[in-house]
């Protein structure tokens, strides 16, 4: 699921150096909302959750990508 909604993102324009920005930005949002809740260990726990998320994302990503590159060679070799 986290890979096909990689795929997606990847057709809408987001790129790898994206998951960055946005991590950093969900990060923020928590610390902001959970307020003096927010700790060290959630923070770690969050920083690893989403490191598994988006790395799965990006994997989505690659797969399209290769698969599109396939196809064009694949059709540069037909004509």
């Amino acid at each position: 699921l986290l890979e096909e909604a990689g795929c997606r993102l990847a057709l809408y324009g987001v790129r790898a150096e994206h998951y960055e920005i946005i991590g950093a930005a969900l990060l923020a949002s928590l610390r902001k909302a959970v307020g003096a809740e927010f700790t060290g260990e959630t923070e770690a726990a969050w920083i690893k959750f989403y490191k598994l998320m988006s790395e799965t994302m990006k994997q989505g990503a690659r797969r399209l990508s290769l698969a599109l590159e396939q196809r064009q060679e694949k059709r540069s070799e037909e004509n």
